[in-house]
């Protein structure tokens, strides 16, 4: 089942205690975050950026944030993507995309695998 946070600071804490696991395993952690943009108390880019710092962006591989968003401007995706994001996803959210995104990023396969799956 997964996990929803309410609002970006949420996310970030989610991570934390993710993190905080007894085996103190990096790979306990989220692999995969759908991060909204326009969220309370901490918006996706600042929450990103918040999770990029704690994780060290050398371990940035350990876990993809992938954006989904409705303001999908050439300046969104560039803000995104400073921030650390590996990909924008506009709303409403296309199915093919989201399942591209989560055989990409959480499988980690190839886009040749990916392609294949699709055949």
């Amino acid at each position: 089942m997964p996990d929803t946070a309410e609002n970006g600071q949420m996310a970030v804490s989610m991570l934390e205690k993710g993190l905080a696991k007894p085996c103190g395993c990096p790979d306990r952690a989220y692999r995969l975050v759908f991060m909204d943009i326009e969220m309370p108390q901490m918006n996706g880019i600042e929450a990103t950026e918040a999770i990029f710092n704690i994780l060290g962006r050398r371990n940035k591989d350990m876990c993809r944030v992938v954006a989904v968003t409705a303001h999908t401007s050439g300046e969104t995706k560039t803000d995104c993507l400073a921030a650390g994001m590996s990909q924008v996803l506009g709303k409403p959210v296309n199915p093919d995309h989201f399942w591209e995104a989560v055989m990409k990023y959480f499988y980690r396969l190839s886009e040749k695998e990916i392609s294949q799956m699709r055949k």
